[in-house]
């Protein structure tokens, strides 16, 4: 191949393998920025439709307290007034009907939120895995922590709530999640709640 000088061949294939190292590379953020955006939507949709479903109950609670006052009211009168008795009844029958099917639907909404809350909690731990052994095996030439210390020729091993296991140029090391700068953090989620 000519460049305006001669190149030898092995110097063309280094640069081309390079070239293509780069691209893998490049292909592979792509890929994990999607990830990410994917699951930011989907934590934003669930965290949306969690207060959504709180207000519905906190509207249905103050539904049943004021359910629950009008048939105080109405139970007293309907004793005090004998002759009205039979209208009372009636209403009577309708609150407690109604005061049913509230505390059913409350019971049906704290059911799902629950169910929500353990879904988008099993969703989180799942994706954290996958960020955790999707990083596998990438190599870094250098990585200094908070504590002043450099590791170089960097290999990630294994990613858990404990930290970073790296091989490094001296050896192996376990690096603790405060030990390291917020990029890490935000990377491998470790100060997020389960």
């Amino acid at each position: 191949m000519k460049f305006g000088f001669d190149l030898p061949d092995s110097a063309v294939l280094k640069i081309g393998t390079y070239i293509v190292i780069l691209v893998i590379i490049s292909l592979v953020l792509g890929y994990f920025s999607k990830q990410r955006l994917h699951y930011a939507s989907a934590k934003k949709d669930l965290s949306l439709s969690i207060p959504e479903n709180q207000e519905i109950i906190n509207n249905l609670n103050r539904h049943l307290i004021e359910i629950q006052l009008r048939y105080s009211k109405e139970n007293t009168v309907r004793k005090e007034a004998a002759a009205s008795a039979t209208h009372f009844q009636i209403k009577d029958k309708e609150n407690q009907t109604r005061l049913a099917n509230a505390k059913s639907l409350i019971e049906t909404m704290q059911r799902e939120i629950k169910r929500s809350k353990e879904d988008f909690a099993s969703y989180k731990m799942r994706y954290k895995n996958h960020v955790w052994a999707e990083c596998v095996g990438e190599k870094y030439d250098t990585i200094t922590t908070r504590d002043g210390k450099t590791y170089t020729n960097i290999t990630i091993k294994k990613v858990s709530q404990q930290g970073l296991s790296i091989a490094h140029s001296d050896g192996v090391s376990l690096i603790s999640p405060e030990n390291l700068a917020e990029k890490w953090d935000e990377r491998f989620l470790w100060s997020q709640k389960n």
